[in-house]
């Protein structure tokens, strides 16, 4: 699992896909949380948070959201879009989702991909 880090730190530089604002796919994307978890706002962890758009567009429903990024670059994105529009409802923590420890538990599960 190497290259993952290197991976998707180069796809935003090609791309910039993880720089942009909220978008209108990422708000459809986490319109689902709702018909497949029901109605109501929920704790969601979301894994791989890129820049941290899903997550925002989660807030913006009224969602709580602990959201986790391997790659440093992104999770500082991820970090500004957090702060700049939901500081009180959105984590980001930077690291490897498969040896973060997380005492809390949670409503949905999220890996966006």
């Amino acid at each position: 699992m190497e290259w993952v880090q290197e991976f998707y730190h180069h796809q935003n530089i090609w791309t910039t896909c993880y720089s942009g604002s909220v978008s209108d796919m990422n708000r459809h994307k986490v319109s689902l949380i709702e018909k497949f978890a029901g109605p109501g706002n929920k704790q969601i962890l979301e894994l791989g948070a890129g820049g941290g758009q899903n997550a925002v567009a989660a807030a913006e429903l009224g969602h709580t959201v602990t959201a986790i990024e391997l790659v440093p670059s992104l999770a500082a994105i991820a970090k500004e879009h957090a702060s700049a529009s939901f500081p009180e409802s959105i984590s980001i923590i930077e690291g490897d989702f498969y040896h973060v420890p997380l005492p809390e538990t949670f409503d949905v599960i999220c890996y966006w991909d």
